[in-house]
């Protein structure tokens, strides 16, 4: 495997698992929210188009790990990858990483983020994590999972995750 996409919900540990399996594998790994919000202008979001043509450019390359909550940006690496992992835990496990990572780094942004795009516990995005992803992105990705013909490793549990990188990491020894 040389082209990874990681998806799932905010929380769910997509960035982290990209990183990890990045260093493991020594490719490069390709955050969707990087190129999907403006640096320097809080969480403004930059024209669609450009940022999936920045996308498309990024995952020209022969080896990446993709990790995007976005639908759009997923379908479009979906036809260049050859395996997807889907991050699929419990939406209380993940709104309590969405506030554990909010205090832990407090005024900081994320290493995956622009400039000045620094977590907030804003309403939306909250019910964003608990209710909006499982009642209408979550079947969305499914089916285009479903519909993709590519390898799928369905992680379920943070355990799950852990051994899948323990895997990941005996076959690049």
């Amino acid at each position: 495997m040389q082209r990874i996409i990681i998806t799932g919900n905010a929380g769910s540990g997509k960035s982290t698992l990209a990183r990890q399996l990045g260093k493991i594998m020594s490719v490069p790994v390709i955050h969707a929210d990087t190129y999907l919000f403006i640096e320097g202008e809080a969480w403004k979001v930059r024209p669609i188009d450009d940022f999936h043509a920045d996308i498309l450019e990024a995952i020209a390359q022969d080896s990446w790990i993709f990790e995007s909550g976005d639908i759009g940006a997923f379908q479009q690496s979906c036809e260049r990858c050859e395996a997807i992992i889907y991050i699929d835990f419990n939406r209380f496990f993940c709104l309590y990483r969405v506030i554990k990572r909010r205090v832990q780094i407090k005024k900081k942004p994320r290493t995956e983020m622009p400039k000045g795009c620094i977590d907030r516990l804003e309403r939306k995005f909250v019910k964003g994590v608990f209710w909006d992803y499982y009642k209408s992105r979550r079947p969305r990705l499914l089916h285009v999972i479903e519909a993709s013909g590519k390898q799928v490793y369905h992680l379920k549990s943070r355990k799950q995750a852990r051994e899948f990188a323990k895997m990941v990491k005996a076959k690049h020894l």
